[in-house]
């Protein structure tokens, strides 16, 4: 999906989730719950037997009239106090709240579908009023960059996009293995290669491969005391996103 580029409008548009106003957030849930219910149906025994996820395109997003009776309907949502019942009409903001909820809820079902053992049907992403304020995610589509085609790493259980992104090197700092997985930041690495002491020196998360090093930490040492050392990441160079 491509977000519509240009808006002419008075309001500025949100460039992440702090950003995110009561009418974006009520946006924000009218597209999650209208692909919700169209998957759900799809889920059905009486859709066909090849079924295929519901991923609305930014016109679909912008043309719907299912997705505009879902933010009419004061019985479906509760509307904010400042939007006056009746007609929902999308302004340009709105618009664009909208088409990037879209974006968002369609990559993680994108992905659930490419990695999960069940059915993407029995895993939908139901996103809440939550996950909207916080998701790394929807704060990186509402800032103008795409997502990434695999999710990136995570370090303490936020996405690494730096890790992936930026040439680096980045201070990792821990790591410790198990069974041939490091583990790094919290997060799980398969070993792919070692150096002659049995090191880690290449490990892989998704489709994404980095080296892996010891050295000094990047900041200054405690009064008195070394400087410490720890891990250090670099994403192999040359590979595609």
């Amino acid at each position: 999906m491509t977000l519509l580029a240009d808006f002419v409008t008075a309001a500025p548009l949100p460039a992440s989730n702090s950003d995110l106003s009561a009418r974006d957030t009520f946006v924000a849930a009218g597209v999650v719950l209208w692909i919700s219910t169209v998957n759900d149906a799809r889920k059905t025994a009486d859709y066909p037997v090849e079924k295929v996820l519901f991923a609305p395109t930014a016109d679909e997003v912008a043309s719907s009239g299912a997705l505009a009776g879902i933010l009419s309907d004061s019985d479906v949502l509760r509307r904010p106090k400042a939007i006056r019942a009746g007609p929902f009409v999308m302004d340009a903001r709105d618009l664009f709240v909208a088409q990037a909820t879209a974006l968002w809820v369609n990559t993680v079902n994108e992905t659930r579908s490419r990695t999960s053992l069940i059915s993407v049907f029995n895993n939908l992403f139901r996103p809440t009023a939550a996950d909207i304020g916080h998701s790394a995610l929807l704060g990186r589509i509402l800032s103008g960059r795409a997502p990434l085609p695999s999710p990136p790493p995570r370090a303490y259980s936020y996405p690494w996009y730096d890790l992936v992104e930026l040439d680096g090197p980045h201070w990792a700092y821990e790591m410790w293995e198990q069974d041939n997985i490091a583990f790094i930041c919290q997060t799980a690495y398969r070993v792919l290669e070692r150096d002659v002491a049995g090191v880690p020196t290449i490990v892989q998360n998704g489709p994404y491969r980095f080296r892996l090093w010891l050295a000094e930490s990047p900041y200054p040492a405690a009064p008195n005391k070394p400087r410490i050392v720890g891990w250090w990441m670099r994403r192999i160079a040359g590979e595609m996103l």
